[in-house]
């Protein structure tokens, strides 16, 4: 890959986390404008909080990745990450939101977490079903008894 492609991956692998979290931003703030602060602050504002450290983490991730590159490819080694495992990801994520609506939080989180362990390369049959199932139950009971917040733990569209 020549340098202008390197610089051209860069600025598309910063543009994603950067377009993320300034709808986050602004949805926060269009919260705030509207004074909905019952029920969706209660969840939004410490989400966007929690993703402020991570969203940097990722940008000094991907520059120094990008400063590595060259070093990795005169090696002969690769630094690229699988984009179709990326593809992957979003398009899981797509139908885990599809699933929430039709079936609910429970069965949403346990599909795009075992399918996203699956992407990355997980294969333990007790780790790939008993992780993604206790993490799904335990985001349910947060959501109930901490937040608040009356989710149905399964939905059935019938």
């Amino acid at each position: 890959m020549t340098t202008s492609g390197n610089r051209t991956e860069l600025v598309m692998r910063l543009a994603v986390p950067t377009a993320i979290m300034l709808a986050s931003l602004w949805y926060l703030g269009s919260l705030w404008d509207v004074r909905m602060r019952a029920q969706n602050l209660i969840l939004v504002r410490p989400v966007v909080v929690a993703m402020l450290p991570f969203y940097l983490w990722i940008i000094v991730w991907e520059i120094r990745r990008h400063s590595a590159l060259p070093a990795a490819q005169e090696a002969g080694t690769s630094a690229a990450v699988n984009v179709r495992d990326q593809v992957a990801f979003m398009c899981v994520s797509v139908v885990a939101v599809l699933l929430f609506y039709l079936f609910g939080a429970v069965p949403a989180t346990a599909v795009l977490l075992v399918v996203s362990m699956w992407i990355l390369r997980f294969r333990k049959p007790v780790v790939l079903i008993l992780a993604p199932v206790l993490t799904s139950l335990l985001l349910w009971l947060i959501f109930v008894q901490v937040f608040g917040i009356r989710m149905p733990l399964f939905l059935t569209p019938w």
